[in-house]
């Protein structure tokens, strides 16, 4: 019945605790791709960024939360960027406010500057404490902007985001909110593969746990939350499961007789 499957994966393939992919998830990718089925990453990450995933093989990947979408062998399918206006504008209210901003590009991530809460996001990651710092303006003049990540509180994200009503903001932190232009989301990614493939949306599964993945969960035929995900999340999910470290991927699909 279902054709294809979206995966979140920090907090949903991959564990926030171990940083790493539970057997009992890789196991059931590699069976769902057996039997035909179409499996695509949905990130607010960008290409660079990716965690290690050996031994997983993917048909696509949504990145930056539907702002770059590509397939496996790079053929880009739909992309939108900050313009260079906008991330000046919000280069002046970080500034403002006294917040770094962070931009992922095709080169990787770039900070403005970099202050402990950046520090504790990135750990809890799994990734580089101190990232590229440098002028944003000057970089994204030779690589797109994909996709602001503003480390600001939800306060501040509340307030700012009255400045930027052609943007959307999205949360899968406390410590930083990714903005991105407004219609971009991973639903919208999720709908450029539904077209690619020609299959219909009724025959989708999405799998999430952030903030960010809420659109697409509600999006797709069915919606999964992880049993770690985000209140938001769980209301907006058809089903909630167990834990990323408690076999919760496997867990729906056995749920929903896929596996």
């Amino acid at each position: 019945m279902y054709e294809i499957f979206f995966f979140d994966i920090d907090g949903t393939l991959r564990s926030f605790e171990t940083h790493e992919v539970p057997a009992s998830a890789r196991e059931a990718l590699a069976r769902l791709r057996g039997r035909g089925a179409k499996v695509i990453i949905a990130t607010g990450r960008d290409r660079r960024s990716l965690p290690p995933l050996e031994g997983l093989t993917f048909d696509g990947y949504i990145l930056v939360n539907g702002g770059h979408c590509l397939t496996t062998d790079g053929e880009v399918l739909a992309e939108r960027p900050i313009p260079m206006e906008i991330l000046d504008r919000m280069l002046h209210v970080g500034m403002r406010e006294g917040f770094p901003v962070s931009m992922l590009t095709d080169e990787g991530m770039v900070a403005s500057s970099v202050n402990d809460g950046m520090r504790e996001f990135l750990g809890a990651l799994g990734m580089p404490l101190d990232p590229a710092v440098a002028d944003l303006r000057e970089v994204a003049q030779r690589t797109p902007c994909r996709q602001m990540c503003v480390f600001m509180s939800p306060e501040q994200e509340e307030r700012i985001m009255r400045e930027f009503p052609e943007c959307v903001s999205s949360r899968w932190s406390p410590l930083m909110a990714d903005i991105n232009m407004r219609g971009v989301t991973k639903a919208s990614g999720m709908d450029v593969f539904l077209r690619h493939y020609g299959i219909d949306r009724s025959r989708s599964m999405a799998f999430g746990d952030g903030g960010n993945d809420v659109e697409m969960i509600r999006h797709a035929g069915v919606g999964v939350a992880l049993g770690n995900a985000v209140d938001a999340a769980k209301r907006a999910a058809d089903y909630v499961t167990a834990t990323v470290d408690d076999d919760g991927v496997l867990r729906a699909l056995q749920h929903y007789e896929v596996l």
